[in-house]
């Protein structure tokens, strides 16, 4: 264990005290206009300096850290997950329902604490730092492009880390369409040349138009013949509804690996419930469900299948 001075009692004062540092930050920052942005930029420098020794204090502890994160309902770090972004969930959350969730902060500020950690940044100097920071890119075009302030921290994160959240979003977006190929009902079916040559899984955007005579639609041309483009106009939709299925199937799947014979004695029990509960090891199944999807072998097609 990693030699720290603070207790649960210490560090859950830590996360209970930034909540109000950040509560009368952003007071101040909604009054702040005009001439008072500079200031309020500095502000929040300050308060990120703040928030990064707090979080510097409770990932040298991961037994702590762990739980810190029960006390607060928030999900502990993952096995290779960056343990600052634990941190930024307690930290940066919202009110929905009747509980807490995680901003859109949250993890961004871990990616800057966790690229502020491995420039041997200190607590102390870290707004005047980031202040000054800046992280060069290059871009799709080839490009270079000169980051500055906390974005340029966020780069230099990715840089270091690779981005493994967008990465597992492409995957998402691959395991959704071969949902929707493999597993939906399609609206209807129709051989026809539509004058591109296709491969499986590829889609395509119509037009289509009511034939009142034939009581049928007619499809009048190709919208987007490019799959992105095609598959952008319906994704929303159907990615709620894979998620959705993926849920279902990652808890049946979790509750098939749970031993129905709970045990009686007390380091069995321990040890049951230090494994988390049940709806975090559900999602940790939906990941593994979903990249397993998206990495599939395709099917072939006709004319490779000859």
């Amino acid at each position: 264990m990693a030699m720290n001075n603070l207790d649960l009692t210490a560090a859950t004062k830590l996360v209970s005290d930034f909540h109000n540092t950040l509560t009368a930050h952003n007071t101040s920052a909604k009054q702040a206009t005009g001439a008072y942005e500079m200031a309020s930029r500095k502000a929040l420098y300050k308060t990120l300096g703040e928030a990064y020794g707090s979080s510097l204090q409770l990932v040298a502890d991961p037994e702590l850290l762990g739980q810190v994160c029960a006390h607060f309902g928030v999900k502990p770090p993952a096995e290779g997950e960056n343990p600052h972004s634990a941190v930024g969930r307690m930290f940066w959350r919202k009110k929905q329902g009747d509980e807490y969730v995680p901003d859109k902060s949250a993890w961004k500020y871990g990616k800057g604490f966790r690229a502020a950690q491995a420039l041997k940044w200190t607590a102390k100097d870290y707004a005047a730092k980031l202040e000054t920071y800046e992280f060069e890119v290059t871009g799709k075009d080839g490009k270079v492009k000169k980051l500055k302030g906390h974005i340029a921290l966020e780069a230099c994160d990715t840089a270091l880390h690779g981005n493994p959240e967008a990465d597992f979003t492409a995957q998402e977006h691959i395991a959704a369409q071969r949902w929707l190929a493999s597993t939906q009902t399609p609206k209807a079916e129709f051989v026809a040349d539509l004058g591109v040559s296709p491969e499986h899984g590829q889609m395509v955007g119509l037009v289509a138009q009511w034939d009142a005579e034939r009581s049928s639609w007619v499809v009048r041309d190709v919208h987007a013949s490019e799959h992105d483009r095609a598959w952008a106009l319906i994704a929303k939709g159907v990615l709620t509804r894979f998620k959705e299925w993926r849920e279902v199937k990652a808890l049946t799947a979790q509750d098939a690996l749970l031993d129905k014979e709970i045990p009686d004695d007390l380091p069995s029990l321990l040890a049951l419930l230090d494994e988390q509960n049940r709806s975090v090891r559900a999602r940790e199944t939906a990941k593994v469900i979903t990249e397993k999807l998206a990495l599939a072998a395709e099917p072939k097609s006709v004319d490779q299948a000859a």
